[in-house]
C-alpha cells in the first residue's frame, strides 16, 4: 500500500520502493518481458546424456518409482510443453514420449520375479513398446515484484517436494534479452537449466543438467537432457502431434489413455505430492490475492506537530523534509554502493571467467565452473562457497590490483547469500550471476577496449 504525503502527514519511507505501490502488479507478465515469452504450446524433440556426454544408457526401471529413477527407454524422444502463465502463476505440464529400448538391452536385462526392476515402465514389451510420462513445475512471483520466479513444487519426472528438506531452494531469473537461468537446490542434488530463445521467440532450446554432491567431493554430473521445440499456435495440431507421437513409438493403449491428455489450469498431470495446494502456493510467497495481502504496507500517520499547534507543525514539517531527504539520500548512496560492489565482483569474474563479447547468454557450464573454482578452499567440493572461499578468490583473482574492504566484502557476501545463512550455495550464486549479467558484459567491453 502506497503511502502519500500530504501537508499534515509524517514523510513517507518507502514512497520510491515499487513493493508498497499498489499500482504496480506483481503479475509475471508485467515483471520482465522475456519471462511471458515462455507462455504458449511447444512441441520437439530431446536427448539424453551420461557424466560423459555420451548418450545415456537406458537402466532397468525400479518398481513403484517410475517415472523418477533410471528409465528402461531410448535416450532420444519427443516433447510436449504446455506452459500456462497467468497473474502471478508459472503452470507448466509436460509429456515426454519415450522410443523402444534396443534389444540387446531387453536381453541383458530380463525381469526376474521377486527383483524390483523390470525392463519396462508400464505394461509394454522391452524392445517393441515406447512409453510415455509426464511432469508437471510450478512457479509464482512474489510481491517483491522483481523478476525473480520462486520453485514451488514439481510432480511425477520432475517431482520436487519441498517438505522433504528445509534448505530447498528454487528460483529462476531472466538473463539477458533471450534466456532463462533455472537452478534447484534439495538434499545433495543440484540442478541447472537454461532456456534459450531464438530471436522470434518460436523456437526454444532448453539445456538441463544435474548435478550430485556428496561431502568432501566436487559436485559431480550424473545426466544431461537437452531439449529442442518449438512454438505450436493451433491447440488441436499440438494435441494430435502427442497422439501421432504415440503411435509412432508404439505406446500400449493403457499408458496412451493415461497420459494422452494435458491438464487444464489448475490441475496435475501426476497426481503425487508435488501436486501443489494453496498452502505450497502461499508458503512459496506467491502474490495471488488468494495468499492474503501484501506484507509491504506503509500508511500515512498524521504529524505530531499539527495537533500541537501551527507553529510547532511548521517546525516538524521542515524536520521531516530534513529527515526524509536524509533518507531518500542514504538510499540512493546504498544503491549506488551495491552497484559498485556488483561491478568489483563482475571486474574479478572476467578475469578467470570464460566470457564471450557483451550481450552473449551466460552458459550453465560456465557457471558451473567458475563456481566449483571458487569452491576450493579447505571445505572445497562440498557445493557451498563459504566467506574464507569466497575472500579467497576476491584476493587473488584481481587482476588490475588491490584488495576490497572489510566492509565492502561483507556487503557483496550478503548480496549473493540470498538467505543470509553464511554460505553461498549454487542457486544463490547462479541467480547472482545472473543479476550481474549486465556488470560483467561492461566490464568484458572495458577489457576489449583496453
Amino acid at each position: 500500500m502506497l503511502c502519500e504525503e500530504k501537508w499534515w502527514s509524517n514523510p513517507c519511507d518507502n514512497k520510491n520502493d515499487g513493493r508498497y505501490n499498489d499500482d504496480i502488479s506483481p503479475d509475471i507478465s508485467n515483471l520482465n518481458p522475456i519471462l511471458f515469452k515462455a507462455h504458449g504450446l511447444w512441441k520437439g524433440s530431446y536427448e539424453v546424456y551420461d557424466e560423459n556426454f555420451n548418450p545415456a544408457e537406458p537402466s532397468p526401471a525400479i518398481i513403484g518409482l517410475f517415472p523418477v529413477g533410471p528409465r528402461p527407454y531410448a535416450p532420444i524422444g519427443e516433447v510436449f510443453f504446455n506452459i500456462t502463465i497467468a497473474g502471478t502463476r508459472w503452470e507448466q505440464h509436460d509429456i515426454y514420449v519415450l522410443g523402444p529400448a534396443p534389444q540387446s538391452f531387453c536381453d541383458a536385462n530380463p525381469n526376474i520375479p521377486g527383483l524390483p526392476f523390470s525392463n519396462v515402465g508400464d505394461d509394454g514389451v522391452c524392445g517393441e513398446n515406447g512409453s510415455a510420462v509426464v511432469a508437471d513445475a510450478f512457479k509464482t512471483s512474489t510481491h517483491e515484484k522483481n523478476d525473480i520466479l520462486i520453485g514451488v513444487s514439481g510432480t511425477g519426472r520432475y517431482l520436487v517436494d519441498p517438505s522433504a528438506d528445509p534448505n530447498f531452494a528454487w528460483t529462476m531469473i531472466p538473463s539477458g534479452a533471450e534466456q532463462l537461468v533455472e537452478a534447484l537446490s534439495i538434499n545433495n542434488s543440484r540442478a541447472v537449466y537454461a532456456y534459450t530463445f531464438s530471436p522470434s521467440f518460436n523456437q526454444l532450446t532448453l539445456d538441463f543438467t544435474r548435478y550430485v554432491i556428496e561431502p568432501e567431493k566436487l559436485p559431480e554430473m550424473r545426466y544431461r537432457l537437452v531439449l529442442k521445440v518449438e512454438r505450436v499456435e493451433d491447440e488441436s495440431a499440438w494435441l494430435e502431434s502427442i497422439e501421432d507421437s504415440m503411435i509412432k513409438h508404439k505406446v500400449t493403449a493403457n499408458t496412451m489413455a493415461t497420459y494422452g491428455t494435458v491438464p487444464t489450469t489448475g490441475q496435475c498431470a501426476k497426481n503425487d505430492v508435488g501436486c501443489p495446494t494453496l498452502e505450497m502456493w502461499c508458503d512459496s510467497g506467491d502474490a495471488s490475492p488468494l495468499c492474503g495481502p501484501t506484507p509491504y504496507i506503509e500508511e500515512t500517520t498524521v504529524n505530531a506537530g499539527v495537533v500541537a499547534g501551527i507553529t510547532v507543525a511548521v517546525a516538524a514539517v521542515v524536520i521531516a523534509a530534513v529527515a526524509y531527504f536524509m533518507q531518500a539520500l542514504h538510499k540512493k548512496k546504498m544503491a549506488a554502493e551495491k552497484e559498485r560492489l556488483k561491478n568489483e565482483f563482475a571486474r574479478r569474474i572476467v578475469g578467470t571467467f570464460s566470457v564471450g563479447s557483451g550481450g552473449e547468454a551466460i552458459t550453465m557450464e560456465k557457471i558451473t565452473e567458475e563456481f566449483q573454482r571458487i569452491d576450493s578452499g579447505s571445505e572445497g567440493g562440498d557445493g557451498r562457497i563459504s566467506k574464507a572461499e569466497m575472500k579467497n578468490f576476491i584476493t587473488t583473482s584481481d587482476s588490475a590490483g588491490g584488495q576490497m574492504k572489510e566492509g565492502d566484502f561483507e556487503t557483496l557476501f550478503a548480496l549473493i547469500d540470498e538467505d543470509g545463512d553464511g554460505d553461498i550455495d549454487f542457486a544463490e550464486f547462479s541467480a547472482f550471476m545472473g543479476h550481474i549479467k549486465g556488470n560483467i558484459d561492461q566490464q568484458v567491453d572495458k577489457f576489449a577496449e583496453a
